[in-house]
């Protein structure tokens, strides 16, 4: 069953991007080796007569444990410690480099690019009235989004007073 489990699960994570459904297949996948190495160790000792081999196979089992464990860690560790996704100097000069952005600061990122990136930053637009300054947001989410894949991007617009003198 677990073994269907694991197909199952690996396609749709894959289908869907999954990381949750990728690693709960690497999961259940490495609960397939355990019990096959239980097994093995069980039919050793009964039918064998070899009384060490469960022993023997407890070192696979346990690195076989640890391997999943790290892989999973290691995959889903920038998601775990919002580290940052892009540098905010490169997201500052592509924003920068879209007529009519006079300023951006205060900008954070975190996720991992081509997957899911998170943005929020402060923006000063040219454009006093709302529409024209919303159309400029938009330009830029367009950009970003182009740039580094799906992203969720939260912009704080400010007035031109807020521009951050070097």
């Amino acid at each position: 069953i677990n073994v269907f489990v694991t197909l199952y699960e690996h396609r749709w994570g894959k289908a869907l991007s999954s990381s949750l459904l990728l690693a709960d297949a690497r999961h259940t996948l490495s609960d397939v080796g355990v019990t096959l190495t239980v097994l093995l160790g069980l039919a050793g000792m009964h039918y064998w007569g070899i009384p060490w081999l469960d022993q023997a196979l407890a070192l696979p089992v346990a690195l076989l444990v640890l391997r999943s464990g790290w892989e999973v860690l290691q995959e889903n560790l920038p998601y775990l410690t919002d580290r940052v996704a892009i540098p905010a100097e490169a997201l500052r000069d592509l924003i920068l480099s879209v007529p009519g952005v006079l300023d951006c600061h205060d900008i954070t990122s975190r996720g991992i690019p081509g997957e899911m990136v998170f943005i929020e930053m402060h923006l000063v637009v040219e454009p006093q009235d709302i529409e024209s300054a919303h159309r400029l947001t938009e330009e830029v989410e367009r950009l970003l989004q182009e740039r580094y894949g799906p992203a969720r991007i939260l912009i704080h617009l400010e007035p031109r007073s807020h521009i951050e003198q070097p």
